[in-house]
């Protein structure tokens, strides 16, 4: 599925909290945006249908395996769900996005640790907060905190030691691993969550 006809479906069947572009950067990460991808951990091998009806008698053969379906990788283990249902892709995404809206609930305030939590259940999850990184839309990201830094200046809200350093104003959606002697690779540890990555900074950058 190309990009344009994956941001329009998530448009259309994102029916949560999570921002939408939250939603495709996960896609994007999950799937590459295939609709009918299916990782079985089980044995470790991904599968690649051409369809829905392609890919639902694999699945039926395999009701005991911890299978990973479609756009937002739903996994059959972990949620309770139909494997018929969450093969639609409008269904998989509308599930996907509950999902990840209720990790971000149980996040608090911890971008970082909810998309891990979507990811493996558990933090830390790696690099994979850098990967959905990729797909979010950087210079709309900026141009909205480039805006917010005119906006404190012209009011002159900010301080001038503030005005010293335009690094201070980090765009909220920036998920660089920033942990103490970090090489950029590996696990990133638990207790490192950056605070700045809330719920309502990411509605903030949606302008919801």
């Amino acid at each position: 599925m190309d990009p344009l006809s994956l941001m329009a479906l998530v448009g259309q069947c994102s029916a949560t909290s999570a921002p939408p572009a939250l939603v495709y950067a996960v896609a994007e990460t999950e799937s590459g945006g295939h609709p009918f991808i299916v990782r079985d951990n089980t044995t470790g091998r991904v599968h690649r249908f051409s369809s829905s009806s392609a890919a639902l008698p694999f699945v039926n053969a395999h009701p005991r395996h911890s299978l990973d379906i479609g756009l937002m990788q739903v996994n059959t283990k972990a949620h309770r769900v139909r494997p018929e249902e969450i093969l639609s892709p409008c269904e998989n995404i509308r599930e996907g996005s509950k999902i990840l809206a209720r990790d971000m609930s149980r996040s608090g305030q911890g971008l970082r640790e909810a998309l891990c939590l979507y990811h493996r259940g558990k933090v830390p999850c790696g690099r994979y907060p850098e990967k959905v990184a990729v797909f979010l839309p950087r210079d709309l990201r900026q141009s909205r905190m480039e805006k917010r830094t005119l906006a404190k200046r012209s009011t002159g809200s900010r301080r001038p030691s503030q005005e010293k350093s335009p690094e201070r104003d980090i765009p909220v959606l920036d998920l660089a691993d920033r942990t103490e002697g970090g090489t950029g690779g590996g696990e990133d540890p638990g207790d490192v969550l950056d605070s700045r990555f809330r719920p309502a900074d990411v509605d903030e950058f949606m302008g919801r």
